[in-house]
């Protein structure tokens, strides 16, 4: 008989914790001790860092340019120039980088050059940190 109840493994540095849970996107915390850290590359306005942290985490958003309305803690800078150490803060990192240059109607504009390519730099960052990690682009990215 199925109780509702299921197991929530988290895969941390030091091996996988796994706790019994009824609901393992409201109870990560319980797996790290505390609500799990995202750290959000690219974050333009906070679309994605909203989600993320309606799902349980704590969330810090990096981006180039100023995000006044950005509605968590914000660094303004360049995310291919991040410390490692910073980095290794976060228990996982959502990128989103530009997408214009891998985009259709760029490629059948014939300006896809215009925009910087920055998928292949920050999976770079990315692999190199170890950490959990997404990188969200259009079909083609």
């Amino acid at each position: 008989m199925n109780d509702g109840a299921a197991t929530l493994s988290v895969i941390l540095n030091q091996g996988i914790r796994s706790v019994p849970t009824r609901r393992p996107e409201a109870d990560a915390f319980v797996a790290f001790g505390r609500k799990p850290r995202l750290l959000d590359l690219f974050c333009c306005a906070g679309g994605a860092g909203t989600g993320y942290s309606m799902a349980g985490f704590d969330v810090v958003g990096v981006d180039i340019k100023s995000q006044p309305n950005y509605p968590f803690p914000f660094v303004q800078t360049d995310a291919l120039t991040l410390d490692p150490k910073f980095i290794s803060t976060f228990d996982a990192i959502h990128a989103s980088p530009p997408c214009q240059s891998y985009s259709d109607l760029a490629k059948r504009n014939g300006n896809a050059d215009a925009w910087p390519r920055l998928i292949d730099p920050i999976r770079d960052v990315l692999v190199r940190s170890g950490i959990p990690c997404i990188i969200e682009n259009v079909d083609g990215g």
